[in-house]
């Protein structure tokens, strides 16, 4: 699966994805490009899943019609989302297109650095 992570997303956690394509936007220079802009990007490039830490997203109004897998991981503090890389990657080896799925991480640990 070819997977694009946000600039939100700790490039680390694209070890943990064996078997997947990760890109980072930074990448592909598309740092500059926000939300519906990057998600239709991202999808016409061929993209399978978009990757994001932005939990803005889930209020992103223009969702609906996408082919794209959208994952948002509810915390982009690297020690935390190391812990749950396992499950992390289960969830990205199920993910269905078109699916918007949100990871919730405990309250008080959703440090954004």
């Amino acid at each position: 699966m070819r997977i694009l992570f946000d600039n939100s997303v700790p490039i680390p956690l694209r070890r943990f994805l064996a078997g997947h394509a990760v890109t980072a936007s930074v990448e592909l220079k598309w740092e500059r490009l926000k939300n519906g802009k990057l998600l239709a990007a991202a999808q016409e490039a061929g993209f399978h899943l978009f990757v994001t830490c932005d939990q803005a997203m889930r209020n992103e109004k223009n969702l609906t019609n996408r082919r794209i897998a959208i994952l948002t991981l509810g915390s982009n503090f690297w020690p935390l989302l190391k812990a749950r890389v396992k499950e992390i990657a289960a969830l990205v080896n199920v993910i269905e297109p078109g699916q918007y799925n949100f990871m919730e991480f405990p309250e008080g640990h959703k440090r954004n650095w």
